[in-house]
This record gives C-alpha cells, sequence and structure tokens, in this order.
C-alpha cells in the first residue's frame, strides 16, 4: 500500500480554513483517495491541522499497527 500526505485549506466537510489541513492518502487501483473515506481504517488521525500526527498515523500504517486485518473463517451458502 502507498501512501502520502497532502495539505489543503479546507476541513473534511469542504470548508475553508484559514490554516491548513493535512490528509494521509492512499492509493487505490492507481487513484490517490483520503484515508478517512475509507471505512476498514481506523482513521483517527488520518487528517488533521497538526502535520506530526497525520506522519505519525501513516507511520503507524506503514508499520503494520493498523489497519486491522480480518480473515474469513468460513462461508456458507
Amino acid at each position: 500500500m502507498k501512501y502520502r500526505i497532502v495539505k489543503r485549506n479546507t476541513n473534511t466537510e469542504g470548508k475553508r480554513s484559514s490554516y491548513p489541513h493535512y490528509y494521509a492518502q492512499m492509493k487505490l487501483f492507481d487513484v490517490w483517495i483520503d484515508c478517512n473515506l475509507n471505512p476498514f481504517v481506523d482513521t483517527y488521525y488520518a487528517w488533521d491541522s497538526n502535520l506530526s500526527k497525520v506522519e505519525n498515523w501513516v507511520n503507524r500504517q506503514l508499520l503494520g499497527e493498523q489497519p486491522l486485518k480480518e480473515e474469513v473463517v468460513k462461508t456458507y451458502d
């Protein structure tokens, strides 16, 4: 999984802000998407006005601490 951090002058609701917000993004199927839009990932610090919080979140992702992995044990038809 590839990650990056982008800086915007808007918050998650799209409202303009006088200070920057940082967003972690992941590359899925050759498209960069904001991690906070992924319902399967704990994204509490995937965006913030503090760059170091978002950097720490990305580093935890790269270390494999998050997201939790799920395994299908049994399927019934």
